[in-house]
């Protein structure tokens, strides 16, 4: 009896826990590039006794055609973040599955962050003629110009600042979809993603 218990256990666990497979083609937002070697990420949120928190739980890397498949066991909701140096990271949120599901995501777009800048941009307060100075002291010393500053330029966000959402045609199909921007990153409900 005991033994067949634990099969029943064990059985009941693959069930619950069965796998599910993402694929996808990451691409660019602006002339539809494929990214090679862009990483994909899937998470969820455990919540316990009120507090939140991000759970990885498999992670991957896009071919060199762009294209991604993973293979998770879960039974909830998941998220699926998508990364690449010098792009916005998307975050497509509460994906719902079934068991030994294939999930089709088709084309992901990642936009263009900017250029990546690094400089020198004088303290508030400092002339422009104490600024010269300054860079003629350093060439003359043979010292490189101090980094104070980095940031992107253009900045993507810099045309949505102070909001929370931003609707963007989604080049797959020309459909306008809502996505929520926290901490400098795209976020899209699943919901929002398949839409046609």
């Amino acid at each position: 009896m005991k033994k067949y218990f634990i099969i029943f256990i064990i059985l009941n666990s693959i069930i619950a826990h069965g796998q599910i497979e993402f694929r996808g083609t990451v691409k660019t937002y602006e002339d539809s590039l494929k990214i090679p070697f862009a990483i994909i990420c899937v998470d969820t949120i455990d919540t316990f006794k009120g507090f939140s928190n991000r759970k990885p739980i498999d992670s991957t890397k896009s071919n060199a055609e762009g294209n991604f498949s993973i293979k998770t066991k879960y039974s909830e909701k998941l998220n699926l973040i998508v990364a690449f140096a010098g792009y916005v990271p998307l975050t497509i949120k509460n994906i719902e599955i079934e068991n030994n599901r294939v999930i089709d995501l088709g084309n992901i777009y990642l936009p263009n962050r900017g250029q990546w800048i690094e400089g020198y941009k004088p303290p508030e307060g400092e002339t422009k003629r104490e600024t010269r100075k300054k860079r003629k002291e350093w060439r003359k010393n043979n010292e490189p110009v101090p980094i104070n500053w980095a940031g992107f330029s253009p900045d993507f966000f810099e045309s949505y600042k102070g909001m929370d959402m931003v609707y963007l045609e989604y080049p797959i199909n020309g459909i306008v979809k809502e996505f929520q921007i926290k901490d400098e990153s795209l976020i899209i409900d699943y919901k929002e993603f398949i839409k046609e």
